[in-house]
């Protein structure tokens, strides 16, 4: 098979990526825009399992997620199905505290390695501590427990840091302030107060779409790496 340009410009930005050198903007713009059915596209993903199971000692994680509360959520972010915008109907429903104690045994009992509280910007902030609290004493103090909701101030990420948590799930979406009626001035200053708290970040990329180009995605990589975060994905809006 004839081996074109970009098949080989793509080899040489895998080999650079996996010997620990970080990518150009051009060579992440190249592998940004190719087909996703290209055989380009296949070696890059192959590169990337091979780096992560390198990286991991073959072995994966299980991050369980427990929902608070579900319903309509008070902003409105296109691309999601709670968004006040999207007419979600009913009324916002609360977990009850009990199955939020049993579902953080029942994951912790079948081998969870980390578990994740995650409310809606609808929820009450003053709730998360007491709930922490609680989850925590049926967790034990080893497992790694997050929190992943809306937008806080510094003193509030201490509040949730001495309840308990060891980190914080948030993200600059993509297009946010445009798509979303967050300010991406926002979601950024939630980052540096949680940080500066002692709750290291995981984040994604997401949700990209068509109209986001290499440069909307450099922009965003370039800004949640800053954090030093402890992990990172990527997801495309469907």
């Amino acid at each position: 098979m004839k081996r074109s340009a970009i098949w080989y410009q793509v080899n040489e930005s895998i080999d650079k990526a996996l010997s620990g050198e970080k990518l150009s903007f051009s060579e992440i713009e190249a592998i940004y825009g190719l087909d996703a059915d290209s055989p380009e596209a296949y070696l890059v993903r192959c590169a990337g399992n091979k780096l992560a199971r390198e990286l991991s000692d073959g072995k994966a994680e299980i991050h369980a997620q427990i929902g608070l509360d579900a319903g309509p959520c008070v902003k409105s972010c296109e691309f999601c199905s709670f968004a006040r915008c999207n007419n979600v109907p009913g009324e916002l429903k609360i977990t009850p505290r009990q199955a939020v104690l049993d579902y953080a045994r029942a994951f912790q009992d079948s081998g969870a390695n980390l578990i994740l509280l995650m409310s809606s910007a609808a929820f009450p902030f003053d709730e998360l501590p007491e709930i922490a609290l609680h989850v925590r004493e049926v967790i034990g103090p080893e497992m790694p427990m997050l929190i992943n909701t809306a937008d806080v101030s510094f003193e509030q990420a201490l509040i949730l840091r001495k309840a308990g948590f060891n980190g914080a799930y948030h993200a600059a979406r993509m297009s946010e302030g445009v798509s979303t009626d967050i300010p991406l001035s926002q979601r950024v200053e939630t980052m540096k107060n949680l940080t500066s708290a002692g709750l290291p970040l995981s984040f994604c990329i997401e949700p990209i779409g068509e109209e986001h180009t290499a440069q909307d995605f450099m922009e965003r990589l370039d800004l949640h790496l800053q954090f030093r975060p402890l992990t990172g994905g990527i997801g495309r809006r469907i």
